[in-house]
């Protein structure tokens, strides 16, 4: 009999195709089963089997060519597809992985395994994207996959929480998370991501309680919780919290990436600089630095700006990532170019993003504008606002009242677009959405926004690549909706969205860009990330079409002192107050004299508002004033739980914390007395809305508050003692609940009525505004 007779003996050739299997001959079967004249078409059975045998045996070639013949011989199962889309993935095509699934099983299977998969397809796609920007997945999706599942195991939920918070789905995702705490609840993998999740939320509180959590685990996890766990208490202004810690983490065994990390997180430039030197070296002598920790010892410089010390990694031949390289070599710090700076080590640490790139339209080559211009021009077609989000804070009502002001005054809703990094409703960023939208305006959301085309001009791409975070994601997000909708006025709103509206209006050649500083300088605030970021501060207020603004004199004096600048490149834009809203029609009848004193805090339980101050003021207050106070504080933060903590250890029984409503009447129907302690303030909304509606208020004197204070309100010292400031209190309550309201009404409505505020922003955008 002669070969190929005895080949087309089918049994045959089953035989031999399981014998080649079992002694790992999978390339042999392959050629094998084609040589015999059994194709895919006639034969799938014989031909899936090598697929499955092979795929197990890890030899993924043979596998995929199998499963591939399957595919185009319509032998499309639930198994070839599956395991076909796992290739692809895995090689990182995720669109041809999506094709797979949807085709066998449709846009949302029924079978978990299949939908699963698919979810694991669109979190990959998103973490594929975050090179261009934070890992966002799409909600709707997110929700759809993950609705109805029963993960069967760890890794399966995860995937599914994963999907879910990246889409700024947090409290389904937290649903996910405690419905399977009884199966999974030993992981501390799932304790990890409900502290993340907490983070993105914005209760700092509650994922440092649960990072400290992971931290009394012992095992490999508790290294990454506690630097979790440094960063939160830093977040929450105990810096003798995160001394503590930083020193527990210490005495564990740490790798000199992870001691760069940690240096990076304290602030240490000198010790970041110390390590990378020696770095440089190869590292420990007795633990040489492998590939993967010279790459992630470089990335982790790049994000924080330490472009020169990234660069030096490079020249001495330490291996860095592509990114890495890709970077240094688009913005002339390759190994051959001119620009690299040679001579030293203390050369490459002066060497710093952005700073290195300022003068930024030096750096982009931009030709020079005339001085002047653009000159004067027409009422803008459209004007793009730009803030971090639409939470309930004192900016976010200004954004809201400036918008409010255009439309009263000559722009009409089509003429305004409104753009926020995130409006996330899980964390309260879309508090004044409904207000917005309800004008008609267009509201842009940046962390969901689809972006058809990614790919940056190559000389956008080099200049936003070389920036620190977050501010490259920042830039880049409002990148693409500026050349999509090509403004005439670009208005950035608050130092963040400020920053990377000044480096898109360079990039794009805007001619009016407004850039509106919300409060005290960075070094007043104590904000370390920004004021690394001086020297683009002074290239947008050195750049003759931008225009810096500032809400109070005070503000106006800090920001030219920090920046090195003349007062005269900033303007003065004041708050402005809607009088229909506050206004004492709102407030109920006075107390009587012997009735409970309302004293009303409103402001963001956080450090720098100082609310444990705010209370033991109070407490002091209610021992010296001689009548019964009810002490109430609208607002919600990190500090939370303290605060209620210190209220009841100070005999505060009676105290009302409130969060979430915004209504006027609810904030300040029934206050007798605002009273504001923070440490740093531009120009505080509250005490203006409060002396709208006749309201007596105190504040410390920080920042612009005496500017938005009356004559018959009550400055106290910028770092009071509770009981002095309480006495002051005291001194002044009489004659200040007796004071006609009268005169704190006129004031409010002189002094920050909306008319000026629309005059004046009109003024900037059409560049008839006094030249500074």
């Amino acid at each position: 009999m002669s070969k190929n007779v005895f080949l087309r003996d089918v049994g045959n050739i089953r035989s031999q195709l399981i014998d080649l299997c079992e002694r790992g001959r999978y390339a042999s079967a392959q050629f094998m089963l084609a040589g015999a004249g059994c194709n895919a078409q006639t034969h799938p059975a014989l031909w899936e089997y090598l697929a499955r045998q092979s795929a197990a045996a890890g030899v993924a070639a043979v596998a995929h060519a199998a499963r591939r013949l399957l595919w185009e011989a319509g032998w499309r199962t639930a198994d070839v597809a599956l395991s076909e889309a796992r290739h692809f993935l895995d090689a990182g095509d995720h669109v041809t992985a999506v094709f797979l699934i949807e085709h066998v099983f449709g846009k949302l299977p029924e079978d978990p395994a299949a939908r699963l998969l698919l979810a694991r397809c669109h979190l990959e796609t998103a973490r594929a994207r975050g090179a261009e920007g934070p890992t966002r997945t799409d909600a709707e999706a997110a929700q759809q996959l993950s609705d109805g599942i029963a993960p069967e195991t760890a890794d399966d939920l995860l995937l599914l929480v994963d999907l879910l918070r990246f889409a700024g789905e947090f409290d389904a995702a937290l649903a996910q998370l405690a419905a399977a705490a009884d199966r999974f609840g030993g992981d501390p993998r799932l304790t990890m991501r409900a502290a993340s999740i907490q983070e993105q939320r914005g209760d700092i509180a509650a994922a440092l309680a649960l990072w400290q959590e992971v931290t009394r685990q012992p095992g490999p996890t508790r290294k990454e919780a506690l630097f979790r766990q440094i960063a939160a208490q830093a977040r929450l202004g105990r810096s003798d919290a995160v001394t503590a810690e930083a020193g527990a983490l210490l005495r564990e065994r740490l790798s000199l990436a992870e001691r760069i990390r940690l240096a990076l997180l304290m602030g240490q430039h000198g010790m970041v600089e110390a390590l990378t030197d020696q770095a440089s070296q190869g590292g420990d002598p007795a633990d040489p630095l492998g590939a993967i920790e010279a790459a992630e010892i470089g990335d982790m410089l790049l994000d924080a700006g330490y472009i020169g010390l990234v660069h030096w990694l490079r020249r001495q031949k330490l291996g860095v990532s592509e990114r890495a390289k890709t970077v240094l070599e688009a913005v002339g710090l390759g190994l051959q170019a001119e620009r690299a700076p040679r001579r030293s080590f203390a050369t490459s640490v002066t060497l710093r993003s952005p700073d290195f790139m300022v003068p930024i339209a030096e750096f982009l080559q931009l030709p020079p504008k005339p001085a002047g211009w653009p000159g004067e021009g027409r009422t803008p077609e459209k004007l793009l606002l730009v803030n971090f989000s639409l939470a309930a804070g004192g900016a976010e009502r200004q954004l809201l009242e400036l918008v409010k002001a255009l439309l009263a005054d000559r722009l009409t809703p089509d003429q305004i677009d409104v753009a926020c990094f995130t409006l996330a409703r899980d964390r309260g960023h879309d508090r004044f959405l409904p207000e917005l939208q309800a004008l008609g305006v267009s509201v842009h959301n940046l962390m969901t926004r689809r972006i058809a085309n990614r790919t940056l001009p190559p000389e956008a791409e080099r200049l936003i690549s070389a920036l620190p975070l977050p501010l490259r994601d920042d830039t880049r997000a409002i990148w693409h909706l500026v050349n999509e909708l090509r403004p005439d006025v670009l208005h950035g709103w608050q130092d963040k969205s400020a920053l990377a509206c000044g480096l898109v209006g360079h990039l794009l050649g805007l001619g009016r860009v407004v850039l509106s500083l919300r409060n005290m300088s960075p070094e007043t605030r104590r904000d370390p990330d920004l004021v690394r970021l001086r020297a683009l501060y002074g290239d947008f207020a050195a750049t003759g079409h931008f225009r810096l603004t500032a809400n109070a004199e005070a503000a106006i004096a800090d920001y030219a002192g920090w920046i090195g600048c003349a007062p005269e490149r900033l303007t003065l834009l004041r708050n402005a107050v809607d009088d229909s809203r506050f206004s004492p029609a709102l407030r109920a009848p006075g107390a009587a004299g012997t009735a409970p004193l309302r004293i009303v805090g409103i402001f963001r339980l956080a450090p720098n508002k100082r609310p444990l101050l705010w209370l033991r003021t109070v407490a002091a207050l209610a021992r010296q004033c001689g009548r019964p106070l009810c002490p109430v504080i609208h607002g919600s933060g990190p500090l939370g739980p303290e605060i209620v903590t210190e209220a009841r250890a100070l005999g505060l029984d009676g105290i009302e914390i409130h969060s979430g409503s915004t209504a006027p009447e609810d904030l300040y129907g029934s206050a007798d007395l605002v009273l504001l302690m923070s440490r740093v303030e531009g120009v505080p909304n509250i005490l203006i809305e409060a002396q709208a509606c006749g309201i007596p208020v105190a504040a410390c004197d920080v920042g612009g508050v005496r500017e938005a204070m009356h004559d018959s309100g009550l400055l106290l010292p910028a770092d009071p003692a509770p009981e002095a400031a309480a006495a002051a209190l005291a001194a002044w309550l009489p004659a200040a609940l007796t004071t006609d309201p009268a005169r704190r009404v006129a004031f409010a409505q002189r002094r920050f009525g909306r008319t000026a505020l629309a005059t004046r922003a009109m003024a900037l955008y059409c560049g008839t505004a006094e030249e500074p």
